[in-house]
């Protein structure tokens, strides 16, 4: 049997390596949809809370139990003014998105701090949650967490450390406390030699280490993709 030159495996090592790529990228295109909302739930006018930064509560390395969905979470470090820019971001994606009137974070701080006033409201998260919507008149309330948000050490192009970021977003419905949407983002920027399942990001990030905040920006973009459509 003859055997097959250098140039010739390179060559065809390179063929299924680019038709391997090619094929992940595809399937890596899928076409994320809105979730669908119940037809009983009615929902125009929407609170949206500031992001809550759960490493000024907890402090790091605390496993926090999410009573609203059920999910377990490692607090990590979280960077000065990340739960600013992600409240911000957030705001001006659902605003981009449009078909909601929203309730800005600035209002919602105002009518928290007015109920943790009163001395008798000792509530629990989601009955200060459905006190805050009902309040201001609003149909559901947008809120999000922080986890984790680690600075890259490095460079677009060489990075020492990547960037590492960990967040959620849900949407409960005021009237009957029901959680109609929840979406979770933890990601570590990897390089592709790590993990060719990376090909579309990196792709998409054209190769370059992403700051935090890109890094971030990127990841509301993704679960705001399924944030169901008003009604």
């Amino acid at each position: 049997m003859p055997r097959l030159s250098e140039s010739t495996t390179f060559s065809f090592l390179a063929i299924v390596f680019v038709a391997t790529a090619v094929s992940l990228v595809a399937c890596a295109q899928k076409t994320v949809t809105p979730s669908v909302l119940p037809k009983s739930v009615k929902l125009e006018t929407l609170a949206v809370m500031p992001y809550i930064d759960m490493y000024k509560i907890y402090g790091d390395n605390v496993s926090f139990n999410c009573p609203l969905c059920g999910r377990s979470e490692v607090i990590d470090i979280v960077s000065k003014g990340a739960d600013q820019f992600l409240t911000e971001s957030l705001v001006a994606l659902l605003q981009e998105r449009g078909g909601y009137q929203l309730i800005p974070p600035g209002r919602v701080e105002g009518a928290q701090s007015t109920l943790l006033l009163d001395p008798g409201q000792k509530m629990a998260d989601l009955d200060m949650i459905l006190e805050i919507g009902r309040k201001l008149g609003a149909d559901g309330v947008v809120l999000g967490r922080v986890y984790r948000f680690r600075e890259r050490r490095g460079n677009d192009y060489s990075a020492e450390t990547s960037a590492s970021v960990s967040f959620d977003l849900l949407l409960v419905y005021v009237p009957d406390g029901q959680l109609l949407w929840e979406r979770h983002f933890n990601e570590s920027q990897q390089a592709l030699s790590e993990n060719l399942f990376n090909l579309r990001s990196f792709i998409d990030r054209k190769g370059r280490w992403l700051t935090a905040r890109e890094l971030a920006a990127s990841g509301l973009q993704q679960v705001l993709a399924s944030f169901p459509n008003a009604n």
